[in-house]
C-alpha cells in the first residue's frame, strides 16, 4: 500500500513539474509577445506623431499658401459655415468692413456686415446652404460711406455623403466695370441721340457720287418706309417745294463754294400722302480732297411745322389782340425792370387825353401821375409783384389827365422774366379806364347808403311793434304763427340792412378801425359763449378744441367778435343736429391762425370761387330757409384784409368745411416772447 502511494506521489509530482514547466514556457512567450507588442505601438504611435506633425507642418505651409494666394487677390474671400460664422477669411474682408481679424474670424456675419446687410444676403445664404450655387450683384455703402457694386459667387461644400457643412464666398467689387459699362451706354445713348433724337433725322452726302445715307427716322418724317425712300441726292431734290427749290440749291451752293460759312434753311418738302411740311436742314462738309473740295458732307433734317404753324397763330393772334385792344379801348405796357423803362401803347396816350401814339417812359414819370392818397397802394403792389410775394400787380388808383382832371384806372400786369436769383427782369400789363364803373358804384353806394339809412328807422319800429304783439297774451295759434314769421323776417331784414351798412362803411374807409393788443384765445372763448345760444337752435355745440395761447395780435376786439360770430353762425347753420362746431387756435410761420370746423355738407365745387362775394349764396333756397343775407363772408374778407391778415377756406363735399383767417402775431408781444425764450436756452 505504501510503495501504491509513492508511486502515486511520484506521478502527481511529475505531472505538476511538467506543468509548471508548460506554464513557465507559456509566461516566457507571453512576456516576450507583451514586449513585441509594446515595440509595435510605440513605433506606431512614433510614427502616427511623426505623420501627424507632417501633416501639421503641411497644413500650415498650404494656409501660408492660401493666405498668401487670397490675400494678394482683388476680392473678398471666406468660408462660411452652417451657423452662418465666418470661419474662414483674407484681408480684404477686413480692409472692406475696416475691422481687425479678431472681429471678423469665426464672428457671425450679422455681426460683421450688419443687419440690413446681412438681411440682404440671407436668401442666398440659405440657398447655398441647401446645395445650390449662388449667384448675384448688389449695391452696399463702404465704410467711407461710398456706394458699390459687387458680384458674388457662394460654392456649396458638399462631403462624401452629400451634407453641405458650409461654402465658399467670393466677392468682388465691380464698381469700376459698371462704372464704365454705364459711360459707354450713355455714350452710345448720346451718340444716338445726337443722331435721332429729339425727332431728327440725319443724313450723310458723298459729294463726288451723289450718293446719300438718309436715317430711317429721316424717311418716316416724310411717311416713307426704309425701303420706300433711295439713297440718292435725287430722292431729296424732287420732293422740295418748286417755290422753295431755286432759293435752297442756291443757299446750299454758296455754302459748298465758301460764300456762306453755314449752311441752315428753312423749306417745303412733299410728303408721301401729299402733304407739305416744313423741314429746317443743317449741314457741315466734313472732308475735303487735297484742294479743299468738299467730297463729304452730313447733317439734320428736322421737321418744324408745328412751329411754322405757331408762328402764322402767333401773328394771326397778335393781330387779333390788336383789334380786340383797339375795341376795349385797353392799354399795354411793357416794362424792363433792369433799365427802368417803360413802353406804354397808344391807348395810355388816350387815356390821358392825348393824341395817341406809343411812347416810352419811366416808372417816376408814370409815378407822378398817381394820386397822393393811392400812391403807397401803388408802390406796395408793384414792389409785392416785383418781389414775388404777390402773386401779380392788380390795383385800381386815380391818375391825373393832361385836363387836371383825375381818372380811375386799372392796372394789371405780372412779371414774365427772372434772373437765375429770383430778381425780376421783366414784366408787362394793361392799364384800363375804369372811371365809369367807379362812378356807378359810387352812385349805387350811395343810393345803397340812403336807402339803408331810411329804412332802419320804420324797421326799428316794425320789429319793437312785432316783439310786443308776440308776447301779446290771448292770441290765437295761427295769429301768433303770422306774428312770429313777420318778427323773425323784419330781424333778417335789419340785419340785411345792418351788413349794407357795414359793406358801405367799410368800402368807403369811412369806418375807422382803431387797432390795439387782442389775445385771440381769450376772444375766442368769448366769442362761443356769445353764440352758444344761437347754435342751440340748431341743435349745435360749439367748444374751442385746440389752442396754442397765448395769441397776442394788433386788431380790434369788436370787428373779430363780428368776424366770429359771421363764421360761427354759418357753420352752425350747415352742420346736422347733434354735431360740434369746433374752433382751433394754431401758431403758424408768422402768423396765428384761427379756424372754424363745421361737418356739414361741404361747399360745391361752382361755387368756391364766389364764396366771398355779396349777396352769394351756394343754396338760395336753403338759406333762406336758414336764414342769412349773403353778405357775412364779404364782410368778414373785408375786416380782416384791412387787419393785415389773410381769409380761406378748405371744402370737400360730405365730410365739412373748415374757414380760417391768419393775423401776425403783435411785434410788441413777439419780441417779449422771443427774449423769454432765449432767456430759458441761456
Amino acid at each position: 500500500m505504501r510503495q501504491r502511494e509513492d508511486a502515486l506521489d511520484s506521478a502527481r509530482h511529475a505531472r505538476v513539474a511538467t506543468r509548471t514547466q508548460q506554464l513557465g514556457q507559456i509566461t516566457l512567450w507571453s512576456a516576450l509577445l507583451a514586449i513585441g507588442l509594446a515595440i509595435f505601438a510605440t513605433a506606431a504611435i512614433a510614427r502616427q506623431r511623426t505623420e501627424r506633425r507632417l501633416a501639421e507642418a503641411n497644413l500650415r505651409e498650404r494656409e501660408k499658401q492660401y493666405r498668401l494666394v487670397t490675400g494678394s487677390v482683388p476680392a473678398m474671400i471666406g468660408y462660411v459655415d452652417r451657423r452662418h460664422r465666418l470661419v474662414q477669411h483674407n484681408r480684404a474682408m477686413e480692409e472692406w468692413f475696416d475691422l481687425p481679424a479678431e472681429r471678423v474670424a469665426n464672428r457671425h456675419l450679422a455681426e460683421i456686415m450688419g443687419n440690413d446687410a446681412y438681411a440682404a444676403i440671407l436668401p442666398g445664404i440659405e440657398r447655398a446652404l441647401r446645395g445650390k450655387r449662388v449667384e448675384y450683384e448688389g449695391r452696399a455703402h463702404a465704410v467711407d460711406g461710398s456706394e458699390h457694386v459687387h458680384a458674388g459667387t457662394f460654392i456649396p461644400d458638399i462631403d462624401d455623403a452629400g451634407e453641405v457643412s458650409g461654402f465658399f464666398a467670393l466677392v468682388i467689387d465691380i464698381s469700376e466695370r459698371k462704372a464704365t459699362e454705364e459711360a459707354l451706354r450713355a455714350s452710345e445713348e448720346r451718340w444716338k441721340f445726337a443722331l435721332e433724337g429729339a425727332g431728327d433725322g440725319v443724313w450723310d452726302r458723298n459729294i463726288q457720287t451723289d450718293e446719300v445715307i438718309y436715317s430711317k427716322r429721316y424717311k418716316e418724317m416724310l411717311g416713307y418706309a426704309d425701303d420706300e425712300f433711295g439713297n440718292r441726292r435725287e430722292e431729296w431734290k424732287k420732293r422740295v417745294h418748286p417755290e422753295d427749290k431755286a432759293r435752297v440749291m442756291a443757299e446750299l451752293q454758296a455754302y459748298l463754294e465758301g460764300s456762306n460759312p453755314s449752311y441752315s434753311t428753312e423749306y417745303r418738302m412733299l410728303c408721301k400722302d401729299g402733304s407739305w411740311k416744313w423741314i429746317l436742314t443743317r449741314g457741315v462738309v466734313v472732308r475735303r480732297d487735297a484742294e479743299g473740295r468738299p467730297q463729304r458732307m452730313i447733317g439734320t433734317h428736322s421737321d418744324i411745322s408745328a412751329r411754322v404753324r405757331q408762328q402764322e397763330e402767333i401773328l394771326r393772334a397778335n393781330e387779333r389782340l390788336d383789334l380786340a385792344l383797339q375795341g376795349s379801348r385797353l392799354a399795354i405796357w411793357d416794362a424792363n425792370i433792369v433799365s427802368g423803362k417803360i413802353y406804354v401803347s397808344e391807348g395810355w396816350a388816350e387815356m390821358l387825353g392825348d393824341a395817341p401814339a406809343a411812347t416810352v417812359t419811366d416808372a417816376k414819370t408814370l409815378y407822378d401821375l398817381v394820386h397822393p392818397d393811392d400812391r403807397e397802394r401803388v408802390s406796395a403792389a408793384f414792389i409785392g409783384a416785383l418781389k414775388g410775394t404777390q402773386p401779380e400787380y392788380h390795383i385800381e388808383n386815380r391818375v391825373m389827365t393832361r385836363a387836371g382832371k383825375w381818372k380811375w384806372v386799372l392796372s394789371h400786369g405780372q412779371v414774365v422774366k427772372r434772373d437765375a436769383a429770383g430778381r425780376a427782369l421783366r414784366m408787362t400789363g394793361t392799364n384800363a379806364d375804369v372811371s365809369a364803373r367807379k362812378e356807378i358804384e359810387r352812385m349805387k353806394d350811395e343810393f345803397v347808403a340812403v336807402v339803408s339809412h331810411e329804412l332802419r328807422t320804420p324797421l326799428a319800429s316794425i320789429i319793437g311793434s312785432l316783439a310786443l304783439l308776440d308776447k301779446k297774451a290771448g292770441m290765437d295759434p295761427e295769429t301768433q304763427t303770422l306774428v312770429r314769421v313777420a318778427r323773425n323776417n323784419s330781424q333778417l331784414l335789419g340785419r340785411l340792412v345792418d351788413d349794407i351798412l357795414d359793406l358801405e362803411k367799410l368800402d368807403s374807409d369811412t369806418l375807422q378801425i382803431q387797432l390795439e393788443p387782442v389775445e385771440l384765445e381769450a376772444l375766442l372763448s368769448t366769442a362761443i359763449q356769445a353764440n352758444q345760444g344761437y347754435a342751440h337752435q340748431y341743435g349745435v355745440s360749439l367748444a374751442l378744441v385746440e389752442s396754442q395761447g397765448p395769441a397776442w395780435v394788433n386788431a380790434n376786439r369788436d370787428r373779430l367778435m363780428q368776424v366770429m360770430a359771421n363764421l360761427l353762425s354759418n357753420a352752425a347753420k350747415f352742420s346736422p343736429r347733434g354735431a360740434c362746431v369746433e374752433v382751433r387756435l394754431a401758431r403758424g410761420p408768422g402768423a396765428f391762425r384761427v379756424s372754424v370746423v363745421d361737418c356739414g355738407p361741404g361747399i360745391p365745387e361752382i361755387f368756391k370761387p364766389r364764396v366771398f362775394q355779396r349777396f352769394s349764396q351756394a343754396d338760395s333756397s336753403t338759406s333762406r330757409q336758414r336764414g342769412g343775407t349773403g353778405l357775412g363772408l364779404a364782410i368778414c374778407r373785408i375786416i380782416v384784409d384791412k387787419l393785415g391778415g389773410d381769409i380761406g377756406f378748405v371744402s370737400a363735399a360730405g365730410i365739412g368745411t373748415t374757414f380760417y383767417f391768419d393775423l401776425p402775431p403783435h411785434p410788441q408781444f413777439e419780441q417779449q416772447e422771443t427774449r423769454a425764450g432765449g432767456a430759458l436756452h441761456e
